[in-house]
């Protein structure tokens, strides 16, 4: 299933409407997974053994959690990780939102509501959003639409955190560059989406409204932005 689209590496060099996933099976990356629940299933096993990883390194060093008294996770599958951040803070209550399919077989876990939904209609009211990964999968439009409804859900001195990958201002032959280099390299091959620099998620969070980006560097490529709505 992953293979396919690469033989249509071509036809989106020659046409650059040309989405390699859509071309290949008739449906979107995520539109394909949830009709194979079989893929899906292993989509999910991964995205949480993954993700898990990633926040291991993102809660030694980040605090952006520690005021955080109610944490809308978009895209957070079966919740796993949301409450693996609940543990540390248990403060908090977490909301888990994701697609319908996603969302009907996810454990109940402690101090984590689930909610399903479509991150481009409306999303529930939080004090603050975590999203991990998502931005690189969708252009510029779908980001903006996804941030202004990150806005609109947020109070005063609410604010989204998104953990993503972020083009350096130099690439070289080190491990974050290659990796960057792959992150869009897939982006492009399976959504509409691309890795983008800090400049550019800041052009997109002031077109929507958040008048300050901040940024926290974890290490290995991981990045921490902050979109504050003041």
């Amino acid at each position: 299933m992953m293979v396919e689209p690469l033989y249509m590496l071509k036809n989106m060099v020659l046409e650059p409407e040309c989405e390699p996933f859509y071309s290949t099976y008739g449906a979107s990356f995520y539109e394909h997974m949830a009709k194979e629940p079989k893929f899906g299933k292993l989509f999910q096993e991964f995205m949480t053994h993954s993700t898990k990883l990633l926040l291991d390194e993102v809660l030694k060093v980040y605090r952006g959690f520690e005021e955080v008294k109610e944490l809308l996770y978009v895209g957070g599958g079966m919740g796993t990780s949301l409450g693996n951040i609940i543990s540390m803070y248990p403060h908090i209550h977490g909301k888990n939102f994701d697609l319908p399919n996603v969302i009907s077989v996810a454990p109940k876990l402690s101090g984590v509501e689930h909610i399903s939904g479509n991150i481009f209609e409306s999303l529930p009211r939080a004090e603050a959003i975590l999203l991990k990964w998502i931005f690189h999968n969708w252009d510029d439009e779908h980001c903006k639409k996804l941030l202004k409804n990150c806005w609109e859900a947020l109070p005063i001195h609410g604010k989204v955190i998104a953990l993503e990958t972020l083009i350096p201002q130099a690439l070289g032959n080190d491990f974050t560059s290659v990796n960057t280099i792959i992150d869009d390299f897939y982006m492009m091959l399976f959504q509409e989406g691309k890795v983008r620099t800090l400049a550019e998620f800041e052009t997109l969070g002031k077109a929507v409204g958040f008048a300050e980006t901040k940024i926290f560097a974890i290490g290995q490529g991981i990045n921490v932005i902050e979109f504050l709505k003041n």
